[in-house]
């Protein structure tokens, strides 16, 4: 089987777990740590600008931070069975695991970028996410190799201005996404694709 073919064969592993536990990972909280840090230091970005961020959270702090999401559900007006149904959530999907990563992007390499070579500031924006989503499959991915499970959330507002505090986040730094991460309890359900003929387009073959 070719490196290619192995290559996409790992990044099928890659699925969204939502029920991950606490039982011994194959890696150490602190390998974890130098997996991430690797991964997003290896990413690409538009004219290397290197603008994603990351923040690696255990024990209480993983457990704060999702604390964090439900008092924001709150404060946004979530209540009743709508507010009890996030709630379990949040505990058995997100909290329950052993940690979270927590992907930025920073928006004063992003701002110096369009300083810098201003003739195409107006694509800087879209470039950021890109190399973001970049940094996130590549941990995503990576953590699944290694047989530990994780979603990726989308909390963003309601958690932003509560995470930069607790955390000691830097005011540049944009909260893009969320990684708790844990001992699979529960395979993923099966995938399904849409047709190839909706996706593809060949031409000169």
């Amino acid at each position: 089987m070719s490196a290619a073919t192995e290559f996409l064969k790992a990044l099928q592993q890659r699925r969204s777990i939502y029920s991950i536990g606490r039982k011994p990972l194959s890696l150490t909280n602190e390998q974890v740590v130098a997996l991430v840090q690797g991964l997003v230091r290896e990413a690409p970005s538009a004219f290397n600008v290197q603008s994603s961020r990351a923040v690696i959270l255990f024990g209480a702090q993983h457990e704060k931070l999702w604390d964090i999401a439900l008092e924001g559900m709150k404060a946004h007006g979530v209540s009743g069975d709508a507010l009890e149904a996030a709630k379990q959530k949040i505990a058995s999907c997100f909290a329950a695991g052993v940690g979270t990563v927590l992907f930025f992007e920073d928006t004063a390499a992003i701002d110096e970028l369009k300083k810098n070579v201003p003739a195409y500031a107006h694509n800087y924006d879209s470039f950021s996410l890109q190399a973001s989503g970049m940094a996130q499959y590549a941990v995503w991915s990576a953590l699944a190799q290694a047989q530990i499970g994780g979603t990726m959330q989308h909390y963003n507002e309601l958690i932003e201005a509560d995470v930069r505090k607790q955390f000691d986040v830097p005011a540049s730094w944009k909260l893009i996404s969320q990684l708790p991460f844990g001992s699979i309890e529960a395979p993923a359900q099966p995938r399904t694709y849409i047709p190839d003929e909706g996706r593809f387009l060949v031409k000169g073959l």
